[in-house]
């Protein structure tokens, strides 16, 4: 039998990059960008061929700053409101776009180097409107033609040469975050391997730039790796939403969690880690996501309210749960139905779902996994459902019911990392058994019945008991005939709680 980790690959699509006081802004990447979320297959056929043109419209127009259009409306052939916007705002400032409503609800690129949008009409696609308010609330400008006059006021103003009011009114080319690294423990500040990785006190990562200290001027900035976000770490303050020292006073742990990176807004927690090796126990809390997927492909959405995170891991292969790390996810799962108690009835569903009772999905686990050196490497994302609002269903919500008292995103996150880091002792310790016992205690799937279907051959539906987990975490069955197997997570669709496993086709 050939044994695999779980392909839960996160893949993301890219986040906005706020320009500086220089109007240093990628401005022909939007629209590449853009082009490759639509049209991904073109996209990859003349990716190599475009390279270089890329990089020479970067250099060309790294001083201007995008305005789009948004209008589908034409008249005589001609869009009236692009040809009026284009024709009025100073082209050795800015490049003006026209893009439809549907091109800006598939991909939130269109916000890299934006400084306003112009809309036909007011929005009423409601994931659309969240995108373009998250825009408004970072400093973009969002006019709608309806208010003919404050169009013309704006047109007036993006048409003068003067343009330093709009400049200063943008957040730097990078994005604040805040960083608390243990001074006891082997951290981003002080680890060699990291330190010789820093250019210019920025540590480039596959996909994000991290500015680990200096004051974050343009010279620093433009020699970093032209990537698709950057963030400048300062020291937690009151300016972050996380509490780190709520955090720490809960925090028991002696390597999990005690390298924190906080970010107000990321593409995808993921994509900090991607890239080389960070340092182990390195978590990423954003107080949101703009552009995450989960499991399979499937778009992770994570408005306010959410507590997600990213944990990287760094396990030695044939140790501890090195031995068997597609068990991971399974105990990351038990880690946070621990974490939030025995209160209220929450369950996991099998391979990685968090779900109150068999009603409702409340979060989930991915996990993506590399090799460097004689390590591997482990970076795990997991997403609840914690202070939501209505309609989405979330554990605060659930306890306010109950009459208990809400649980806070710093003392969730710091008593799941308690609980990973004894669970993961215990592999060390070889008492796996222990916790395998554990998650059978609060899986949802313990005898359950469940059919096969086997469409590639054609059988019939194959009925099965769920016995539990093999030593992999894949799930140990039992047929009518008491031979037992194990089927994989791996290219099936699995529709547990109607008790059926059926293979997923593409």
């Amino acid at each position: 039998m050939k044994l695999l980790l779980p392909s839960l690959h996160l893949l993301n699509s890219h986040r906005r990059k706020l320009c500086n006081k220089e109007n240093f802004s990628l401005v022909e990447r939007v629209h590449l960008n853009i082009q490759k979320s639509l049209y991904p297959k073109s996209y990859s056929s003349r990716k190599s061929s475009m390279r270089n043109d890329e990089e020479n419209m970067v250099i060309r127009n790294k001083y201007k700053l995008n305005i789009i259009v948004v209008s589908d409306k034409k008249e005589e052939g001609k869009n009236v409101l692009f040809d009026k916007v284009k024709s009025q705002v100073d082209g050795e400032k800015f490049v003006v776009y026209n893009l439809s409503s549907q091109a800006l609800e598939k991909s939130s690129s269109w916000m890299t180097g934006c400084r306003a949008i112009i809309m036909q009409k007011e929005v009423e696609n409601a994931l659309l409107q969240e995108s373009i308010e998250q825009f408004q609330n970072s400093g973009g400008l969002v006019i709608c033609a309806t208010d003919k006059e404050r169009l013309v006021e704006q047109l007036a103003l993006f048409s003068s040469k003067e343009t330093e009011e709009w400049q200063d009114s943008l957040a730097s080319i990078f994005s604040q975050g805040f960083l608390y690294s243990d001074p006891d423990t082997v951290n981003l500040l002080n680890c060699d391997r990291i330190l010789a990785r820093k250019k210019n006190n920025v540590l480039t990562q596959g996909k994000v730039d991290l500015i680990l200290a200096g004051d974050g001027s343009c010279d620093t900035v433009e020699k970093a790796n032209e990537s698709k976000e950057f963030f400048h770490l300062e020291d937690f303050s009151d300016k972050a939403n996380f509490n780190v020292e709520n955090y720490l006073a809960k925090l028991e742990t002696k390597t999990l969690g005690r390298n924190i990176i906080s970010l107000p807004s990321v593409s995808s927690s993921m994509n900090v880690v991607s890239g080389l090796p960070l340092v182990d126990g390195l978590v990423i809390v954003p107080d949101r996501q703009t552009a995450g997927e989960g499991r399979g492909g499937n778009r992770w959405i994570s408005p306010e309210g959410c507590a997600m995170c990213t944990l990287q891991l760094h396990l030695t292969l044939g140790r501890g749960i090195g031995r068997t790390p597609s068990l991971l996810q399974h105990v990351v799962g038990l880690a946070v139905i621990k974490a939030l108690g025995d209160d209220l009835d929450i369950r996991l569903k099998w391979p990685n779902d968090i779900y109150y009772k068999k009603e409702a999905k409340l979060g989930g686990v991915v996990v993506n996994s590399s090799m460097f050196s004689s390590n591997l490497i482990i970076n795990i994302g997991c997403g609840l459902n914690l202070s939501n609002q209505k309609p989405t269903l979330s554990v605060n919500q659930l306890r306010r019911e109950a009459g208990l008292s809400e649980v806070s995103r710093e003392q969730y996150l710091a008593a799941t990392l308690n609980y990973l880091e004894d669970f993961l002792r215990r592999f060390d310790d070889g008492r796996a058994q222990e916790v395998i016992q554990e998650y059978h205690k609060v899986w949802l799937h313990t005898n359950q019945q469940v059919e096969i279907h086997d469409g590639v051959c054609g059988e019939e539906p194959q009925p099965v008991r769920i016995l539990g987990l093999d030593e992999y975490g894949y799930l140990l069955v039992q047929d009518q005939h008491g031979r037992q197997f194990s089927v994989h997570d791996d290219g099936n669709s699995f529709d547990m709680l109607n008790g059926l496993i059926r293979p997923k086709f593409s």
